[in-house]
């Protein structure tokens, strides 16, 4: 049998802890788009048996899906010698002994996102934060429209974190604002999707400039409300009694 071992970094930031709720299968050969042989069942520690491998074949192990708050790991591709015994290995993650059948896959927990809520600066150049704006965050529908529970709010702050762990690999996501400080338009929604990596893979136009998703920052400019000045005329009938006069 070969064991396989789901863990992520630890809370302390050494060593590992094993990791439950990933989904892995097991292909034959490198393809896989096929019907897997193999999977966890969700668990941390699960083992391969040795009685669905085959001598002098490459297998690859695929997870399809990360837990809440975790990145994909990549694919480990290993092969199964003339022994039995796994001759070669790659992308495992550290833990990993070929001479032991065991392999260890990794996930990264996904990073927090900085949420800035700003408004144009006096001076018309640049901006600064803008408090009392409440936002919510949602999954997004395939129109990138809200849908589902609300996952995040930002408690009216100008500055805000969504943490990492509220989040899910290969997802879309809407940013909401539901109301806008007195004097200001509500913004547009801006909507992201989180990568399989856990990376920030896309983020709409709407997201301001300074915006920046290698970084993790997003930003969504709130404009001031304009209202247009009111002319008022005080007249009276005119002497002749038709039309008026100032």
């Amino acid at each position: 049998d070969i064991e396989i071992d789901k863990v992520t970094v630890s809370d302390k930031g050494e060593g590992t802890t094993p990791l439950e709720g990933a989904t892995i299968e097991l292909f034959e050969g490198t393809d896989t788009t096929g019907k897997s042989i193999w999977d966890n069942d969700g668990k941390a520690d699960a083992k391969i048996p040795g009685s669905i491998l085959k001598v002098d074949t490459t297998y690859t192990l695929v997870e399809t899906a990360a837990p809440n708050g975790y990145a994909v790991a990549s694919n480990i591709v290993f092969k199964i010698g003339e022994d039995g015994k796994i001759t070669t290995v790659s992308q495992a993650a550290e833990g990993t002994d070929k001479d032991q059948n065991v392999i260890v896959m990794l996930d990264n927990a996904i990073a927090d996102i900085t949420i800035n809520k700003v408004e144009v600066s006096d001076k018309g150049e640049g901006t600064a934060p803008l408090k009392d704006a409440t936002l919510e965050l949602y999954k997004a529908d395939s129109e990138g429209k809200p849908t589902g529970d609300k996952i995040w709010t930002n408690d009216g702050v100008a500055t805000s974190t969504i943490p990492g762990s509220k989040l899910e690999a290969d997802t879309e996501y809407v940013l909401v604002e539901t109301a806008a400080p007195k004097g200001y338009e509500i913004a547009s929604n801006i909507t992201f999707k989180i990568g399989k990596d856990g990376s920030i893979e896309t983020l709409s136009q709407e997201a301001y400039k300074t915006s920046d998703k290698d970084n993790r920052v997003i930003v969504m400019l709130d404009d001031a409300t304009v209202i247009e000045d009111i002319e008022i005329d005080k007249v009276t009938v005119s002497d002749k009694g038709e039309g008026t006069t100032p």
